[in-house]
């Protein structure tokens, strides 16, 4: 039985990528076809006792396309009936030749009904670019009943067939062209999502964007609101969320920034730790962690952990960041930030990849499992290369007696190596937990519901209500509406909430008055772990603008007013726990 499932399994995945790739198939036959027929000619004449240029033969080999049969064996029929090659290549050519000009039309036509189909809608999503980002969130709008159009330039791409089987609608073409624009129906939209590989792209389709929906608004004024969410990374969103139209909301059309990187290493940040905090409140100590990999998600995990490290009565973390290319480390994260070693004693080290994926107790891997991890988490560009060192790591610390950790890898589901995980429990054991970083940063909850914000808008707005009375109210850039709010007061909201939830766990365990103030200690550390990797630094003088503050500092060194809000926050978290 599990051979035939097997077997299934593959057939299925040949079709999927015979489907994938139509047209490379219809060329191979094609060509196979042609060759067949240059073969054929040559033996026909070989037989005769007659011989032929090769440009007479190939001549004659795409005749067959058109049902053009110039050579007669025996009794005038087409061929002789020995020459399987060119019988072969009589039937071959031609059929190959109407299947392709059948599939024409078909698309053709059904690109002509699709269009059609369209022409009328209206508060639906565009999705601009169908690589892995835009097709999870295409997907996962379609299950929520949401009427979705993809616009891709590459009619080639891989993803489209997929999309199309599930009923979404293709525009091929550019999402800033005006025609295409028109075909997708952009202007008529409420959701639209710049998802391309290249973040300059996707500002520049955000700003056409929002110029037709805007345009479209102010003429039909009953429209609903829209918003507009454009997938670019951090130090790119602070150069464009000051300007427009990302600075504010107009005409009912809101743009957004989103990094799926910065999002999937906050989830799974808070879910590593909230797994970890009941061992470290029974055992305190530094927390550990390593991070392998390359390009953007091991630096934003880096950033999303570092302040929830931050526990009562732990020392300072140590987090080991190893990596073939640590430049894009250093763009993320304050490493030279003279403050740094009050929340985090940060090492980085540069490695060849093939150094790395070689790991083995002999070479400078082996130095890393001298003393405990609790956390490693792996995520190279290359699934292969993930899995490859994952299995090292664990066979390293079998073999040495090393204490248990947990490894994640962190995979991309191009690759189909997400399969694993389902199709087999011990790629649990072998490789670590595998989680789909795609799915974890761009699903539509995330991304247009911003489900995984509530808490902290939520926190954002009750900050306003509570100082609403105040003289200094509406003075500060952190007074906004969240929806205008700068990322980095986001960002300042979402650390609060998440270690929040770390202290819940805690003070359900033990809500003591030593572990208050531990916990306000806590607190007082992950903000400033939050503000340093912001790029903030002490100053006796707050000033925001150049992000100086004063309480960059130890806890010991604080006023008591400054204590009394870490407290103030600690018992706002009791509160509900006690009751």
């Amino acid at each position: 039985m599990a051979n035939k499932d097997g077997d299934s399994g593959r057939l299925a995945d040949t079709l999927a990528w015979m489907r994938a790739h139509e047209w490379w198939v219809v060329a191979g036959f094609a060509l196979l076809a042609f060759l067949m027929g240059l073969a054929g000619a040559w033996l026909h004449f070989r037989a005769e006792g007659m011989t032929a240029q090769l440009h007479d033969l190939a001549y004659l080999s795409l005749r067959l396309f058109g049902l053009d049969y110039d050579l007669e064996g025996p009794d005038g029929l087409p061929y002789a009936p020995s020459n399987w090659l060119l019988q072969s290549a009589r039937f071959l050519a031609p059929g190959v030749l109407a299947y392709g000009l059948f599939r024409l039309i078909f698309l053709a036509v059904r690109d002509m009904f699709s269009l059609f189909s369209i022409s009328d809608w209206k508060d639906h999503a565009v999705i601009c670019g169908a690589g892995e980002r835009g097709k999870r969130l295409a997907l996962t709008l379609v299950e929520q009943d949401h009427r979705v159009v993809v616009m891709e330039k590459d009619e080639e791409n891989e993803n489209l067939l997929e999309l199309r089987e599930a009923g979404i609608k293709v525009v091929i073409g550019s999402a800033t062209d005006p025609l295409h624009q028109k075909e997708a129906r952009l202007a008529q939209a409420s959701l639209v999502a710049a998802v391309l590989p290249n973040p300059q792209s996707n500002v520049e389709i955000s700003i056409e964007a929002a110029k037709v929906m805007r345009q479209y608004r102010r003429i039909n004024p009953d429209a609903g609101e829209a918003s507009i969410h454009a997938h670019v990374p951090r130090e790119l969103a602070e150069v464009f969320e000051n300007e427009p139209p990302f600075s504010n909301s107009t005409d009912g059309v809101q743009c957004r920034f989103f990094d799926h990187h910065a999002t999937a290493a906050r989830t799974l940040a808070l879910d590593t730790i909230k797994c970890l905090v009941p061992g470290f409140l029974h055992n305190p100590r530094a927390p550990r962690i390593l991070i392998a990999g390359n390009e953007r998600f091991p630096a934003n995990f880096a950033a999303q952990i570092l302040p929830l490290l931050q526990l009562p009565n732990c020392g300072v973390p140590e987090i080991e960041i190893v990596s073939d290319d640590i430049d894009v480390i250093r763009k993320r994260l304050p490493v030279a930030h003279p403050q740094l070693n009050l929340v985090a004693n940060l090492q980085l080290e540069q490695m060849d990849r093939g150094q790395i994926l070689s790991c083995d107790s002999l070479g400078r891997c082996g130095e890393w499992f001298r003393r405990p991890h609790d956390i490693v988490v792996i995520a190279f560009n290359d699934d292969f290369d993930s899995l490859k060192f994952a299995r090292s790591i664990r066979q390293l610390c079998s073999g040495n007696g090393a204490p248990a950790m947990e490894v994640i890898v962190g995979l991309r589901p191009t690759s189909n190596l997400m399969r694993l995980q389902s199709d087999s429990d011990k790629s649990t054991t072998r490789y670590g937990r595998l989680v789909d970083l795609i799915e974890l940063g761009c699903s539509s909850q995330v991304v247009f519901d911003q489900t995984i914000d509530r808490g902290a808008r939520s926190a954002h707005e009750n900050y306003l209500e509570s100082i609403s009375g105040d003289e200094s109210h509406g003075q500060s850039e952190s007074h906004r509406p969240w929806d205008t709010l700068a990322e980095e007061f986001k960002n300042s909201n979402r650390r609060l909430v998440d270690h929040n939830q770390l202290k819940q766990v805690i003070l359900k365990a033990d809500h003591s008055n030593d572990m208050i103030e531990a916990l306000s200690e806590a607190e007082h550390r992950s903000w400033t772990a939050e503000r340093i990797v912001g790029g903030w630094r002490h100053h006796e003088v707050r000033d925001d603008a150049k992000r100086l503050h004063p309480d960059i500092v130890p806890y010991g060194d604080l006023s008591e007013k400054a204590k009394d809000k870490d407290r103030k926050n600690v018992r706002a978290v009791l509160a509900p726990t006690e009751s």
